[in-house]
């Protein structure tokens, strides 16, 4: 018994219902119907418009025409009930087929994706590249002025380009803005209280009057040097980046099928590749058979009705004569 309460239908509610569903008859035109067809399409093994729903999943209905033709010739069915069977089969090698195209597409769509990754770190590379050499090309542009004097924008730059940690060829640089910055800039450790400018280092004492010269060329020098540096750095990378994604070991472990959906997908194949087996079995066992697997078989198959004809017949064809003459035991 049902737990729900069937609500009551009474002859208005019929009415009013048959009126609501001559509202609505869906569409109405064939191309209003074609689409409706396609529009639910999963994967067509029971769609009635097999031609559209092959097209729906990237396929070429001449192809499975023309596999079904192929087997059809290998097999040669002789009745209706072997032309199923021999169209199921090839029904199957095409699914058996689509198996694989479902592999290669997950792996060539991995290689794809690790292509992606590649060219997603070569822009990213030239983009961090190109921030660099604008920050290196405004220190460059600014000592080249003989009024220049460090200030913190500078020092905003040197960290975009080196960080805040710098060593070797850096930290030579980073002296050198030290030693570049106005006189008289307090020392950092002994900065007044309201000073907002870069603060000295006092291991590293600021260059005045014509000294100042030489260092900022130096400076200079070193900073399109860098500059140079940062350009090969850049191809190198790129180099290898492109190496990595081109690795043969590394490409050849993307096509293994680790994704999510691989058992299922091998579970798959392995079932299109038993319904091949068990339908070619099948096939072959009854062309072993031959026609006699289709024909009712007559319990007197081969036997006249004649009575004196089949008289002792079973006899006759075990090599027993009816002489009794000739089967009478002799005892010598």
């Amino acid at each position: 018994m049902s737990l729900v309460k069937k609500p009551t239908m009474t002859p208005q509610k019929m009415v009013a219902n048959q009126a609501n569903a001559h509202l609505s008859q869906g569409p109405n035109t064939p191309e209003g119907r074609e689409r409706i067809r396609e529009a639910n399409t999963r994967h067509g093994f029971y769609s009635l418009a097999a031609d559209e729903a092959l097209r729906a999943l990237g396929e070429d209905p001449d192809d499975l025409k023309a596999l079904v033709q192929d087997v059809i010739d290998t097999w040669h069915p002789v009745n209706g009930f072997e032309t199923r069977l021999v169209v199921r089969l090839a029904r199957a090698l095409w699914r058996l087929e689509r198996d694989d195209h479902w592999h290669d597409s997950v792996a060539v769509r991995q290689l794809r994706q690790l292509d992606e990754n590649v060219e997603r770190l070569i822009r990213e590379a030239q983009a961090q590249f190109r921030k660099k050499q604008a920050a290196l090309k405004r220190m460059v542009e600014a000592a080249k002025k003989e009024e220049f004097a460090t200030s913190l924008d500078q020092f905003s730059d040197f960290a975009d380009v080196f960080g805040e940690e710098p060593k070797d060829r850096p930290w030579e640089i980073y002296v050198l803005l030290n030693r570049l910055l106005k006189p008289g800039t307090p020392v950092r450790g002994a900065v007044p209280e309201g000073y907002k400018g870069p603060e000295a280092e006092p291991d590293y004492p600021i260059a005045e009057d014509h000294h100042r010269t030489p260092v900022r060329r130096e400076l200079r020098e070193r900073l399109e040097a860098e500059m140079e540096v940062l350009k090969v750095a850049l191809g190198q990378q790129i180099e290898e980046l492109r190496h990595q994604g081109s690795d043969p070991y590394l490409r050849d472990t993307l096509k293994a099928p680790t994704h999510p959906q691989a058992e299922l997908m091998l579970r798959a194949e392995n079932s299109s590749f038993r319904k091949v087996e068990r339908l070619t079995t099948l096939l072959l066992h009854i062309r072993q058979r031959g026609a006699s697997a289709y024909t009712p078989h007559t319990k007197n198959e081969g036997i006249s009705h004649d009575v004196d004809e089949n008289k002792g017949q079973g006899k006759a064809a075990a090599g027993i004569s009816h002489d009794i003459d000739e089967n009478t035991e002799v005892n010598v």
